[in-house]
């Protein structure tokens, strides 16, 4: 349930039109939000692409409305980030709750 960093900002944007009630949102709302949240400049034709990968990896659903296509999460926010979580823990930390929050103790200092 990887996503690579394009795709999971992208994610971002479409879990934050879902949490401000929005089902759909197209790809000019997604262009704008990450340009704005992410501080970059990504064209029109980037931001698509990580839609397409995202639809084929089955994360977001694509509809058509009109001449445009909107698109929604299939994923939930946050079991996607304790899907993460659970990666870290096994690959890093060998599934030891303990040793992942001695290491978050040590880098707080």
């Amino acid at each position: 349930m990887k996503m690579s960093r394009g795709e999971e900002k992208v994610m971002r944007v479409i879990w934050y039109f879902e949490e401000k009630g929005e089902e759909f949102v197209n790809l000019a709302k997604v262009l704008e939000q990450v340009n704005l949240t992410c501080e970059i400049q990504w064209k029109s034709q980037t931001a698509s692409t990580y839609l397409i990968r995202l639809t084929q990896k089955g994360y977001i659903d694509m509809r058509r409305e009109g001449r445009e296509f909107c698109y929604r999460s299939l994923i939930n926010r946050k079991d996607y980030i304790e899907c993460l979580f659970q990666d870290l823990s096994s690959f890093w930390f060998n599934c030891d709750p303990a040793a992942l929050h001695a290491a978050i103790d040590g880098w707080k200092d």
